[in-house]
């Protein structure tokens, strides 16, 4: 609920700070005093529109802020905490209008945006007028209210999640036929193309072992004339061989003589000898190896031509080739059985359709119960409050399957009819403004226990009426605020008189400025102000005497 209000600079209000109670609190004062400027402030607070004309004369700005106690519930915890607002200690909302025109919002100080204060706002406080529609007159949040009245949220959850689990195995199957019908407009490009990759077979690692083997074969002259000329100084009389031969051959005759001072240079020099014939053998194996097939070279060109031209046809690499040849296989392999894993989707989906179909018939059936019983409770409630020849209606019309959705088969609208000889219609475009507040009223009071803001106003809820049927609006005003706070901003002292907490605005006017001003009245103060709602501008003691026994005795005084 909402505990204190700020309000600076606002229209003909200075600094007001206003703290509140739980229950049923009123604000009474004369025409033009500034009572619904307040109810304007507690708006923009929470989100509604306001530009600067709200602005008080000579300044720049102004400024709202509302702190509310922290029984939140789920949605409106998750909605902060998703936006990283710490909700620990307190719930702070705060509107600045700038003479610019900007606006800034706040939450718990910190900056928001105005859709997110409103998003915010409008799960913490209802407002009811006779002009502006909000909650509980917006088609689009009467499902949500019938559920929230029947008690409804186990199945409309479970009605939820078995239309999504329908709607993903629909989607799944849908995918799957868009990717059958492309493979089969492309079936014979891919048996084409997986027909030239079979004739050509390319291997992993193939374009840097042909490249490789292309550079050899290219270089083979130029490296068998080295080579043949390296093997010649190794074996050719007086070559390189014969001459380490002929000095190990000297070292020989000597090598016992030398105390084994040449023993080092002679295992040297037979080393020397060993590797040189190896490194012979090897020029040998090499020469052999330069031999190549006649015509090699052109056939290593073309296939290495040929894999690069199939690889920019199919816009990849010569590597990968082999992957889009095994994809090609796969795809053209799917086709043939695509049709029997279509048909297990399908298969699929029907049972998904029938599970959510049985679930939200049973909502359907509850729903049309709860309607029911809410259309007849509220009729009921409009013939004390003066509209005793309208009536109440919740529709519940069926949806096309294409319309249906997670929310069910039907769709709810509150509907009404003021006279009998008028038809059904939205209640926004059949009641006048003087009848919507004591509809809402009305509905209000058969939701108590429902899911409800904390906070609810009811901006001359009482217009046009008195006597029986004012007391009667102040009897379900009492009553609706046992569940949740109640604001009214009244001309009645039936209402009045009901009153856990009154609270009087009046104007302070100079010859220089006016301004709003606001007292908290007890008890003797409420007597009086009652008195003076009864009487006009001159309170006679009959009027005190019927003030008191509105208060005290809870009796009905006719205007």
């Amino acid at each position: 609920m909402l505990k204190n209000l700020s309000i600076s600079n606002f229209l003909l209000i200075d600094n007001l700070e206003i703290e509140f109670t739980s229950g049923l609190c009123v604000l009474t004062g004369e025409t033009g005093s500034g009572k619904s400027i307040l109810v304007d402030a507690i708006g923009l607070m929470v989100g509604m529109r306001g530009g600067a004309e709200y602005i008080q004369t000579g300044f720049d700005q102004c400024s709202i802020s509302g702190e509310f106690e922290l029984d939140l519930d789920d949605g409106t915890k998750h909605i902060l905490l998703e936006n990283g607002i710490d909700i620990q200690s307190q719930l702070i909302l705060r509107r600045i209008l700038n003479l610019g025109g900007r606006s800034r919002a706040f939450i718990n100080d910190v900056p928001v945006s105005v859709g997110l204060l409103r998003q915010v706002g409008g799960r913490l406080i209802e407002i009811h007028n006779q002009f502006d529609i909000y909650g509980l007159l917006d088609p689009a949040n009467h499902q949500s209210i019938l559920d929230e009245y029947a008690k409804l949220q186990n199945i409309v959850t479970k009605t939820a999640k078995e239309y999504r689990s329908w709607r993903k195995a629909k989607d799944t199957l849908s995918t799957r036929i868009r990717e059958y019908e492309t493979l089969k407009d492309e079936e014979e490009l891919l048996i084409y193309t997986l027909k030239e990759l079979n004739e050509i077979e390319p291997k992993k690692n193939e374009e840097e072992e042909l490249t490789s083997r292309r550079k050899f074969l290219m270089s083979s002259e130029e490296l068998r004339t080295v080579i043949n000329d390296i093997f010649k100084n190794l074996e050719d009389t007086n070559g390189i061989n014969d001459n380490l031969r002929s000095n190990l051959g000297q070292i020989e005759k000597v090598l016992d003589k030398s105390g084994g001072k040449l023993d080092v240079v002679y295992s040297a020099l037979e080393r020397s000898i060993i590797e040189t014939n190896e490194a012979a053998t090897e020029l040998e194996n090499l020469i052999d190896s330069l031999d190549a097939e006649p015509g090699e070279l052109e056939l290593v060109e073309d296939r290495l031509f040929a894999l690069k031209s199939l690889a920019r046809k199919h816009s990849t690499t010569v590597d990968e080739l082999s992957d889009l040849q095994a994809r090609l296989e796969t795809q053209i392999n799917d086709l043939g059985e695509i049709d029997s894993k279509i048909e297990d989707l399908e298969e699929e989906v029907e049972k998904r359709r029938q599970d959510f179909q049985e679930t939200a018939q049973n909502l359907t059936k509850a729903r049309k119960k709860a309607s029911k019983k809410l259309g007849g409770d509220v009729t009921d409630e409009l013939g004390p409050l003066k509209l005793g020849s309208a009536q109440f209606v919740v529709s519940a019309d069926p949806l096309q399957e294409k319309e249906w959705s997670e929310k069910g088969c039907e769709r709810i609208e509150f509907l009404v009819k003021t006279n009998p000889n008028t038809q059904l219609g939205p209640i926004h475009k059949v009641a006048s403004g003087g009848e919507l507040a004591r509809l809402m009223l009305a509905l209000k009071v058969c939701l108590a226990g429902a899911k409800s803001p904390g906070t609810i106003i009811f901006d001359e809820v009482d217009s046009g009426i008195g006597g029986a049927t004012a007391s009667a609006v102040g009897e379900r005003l009492l009553l609706l605020s046992s569940n949740t706070q109640v604001l009214v901003v009244t001309h009645s002292p039936q209402v009045t008189a009901k009153a856990t907490m009154h609270w009087n605005v009046a104007k302070s006017e100079n010859s220089q400025y006016s301004k709003t001003i606001l007292r908290n009245l007890d008890d003797d103060q409420r007597k009086e102000e009652i008195a003076r709602m009864l009487s006009g501008e001159k309170i006679t003691e009959e009027a005190r005497a019927a003030a008191e026994k509105l208060i005290f005795g809870g009796g009905n005084v006719n205007n």
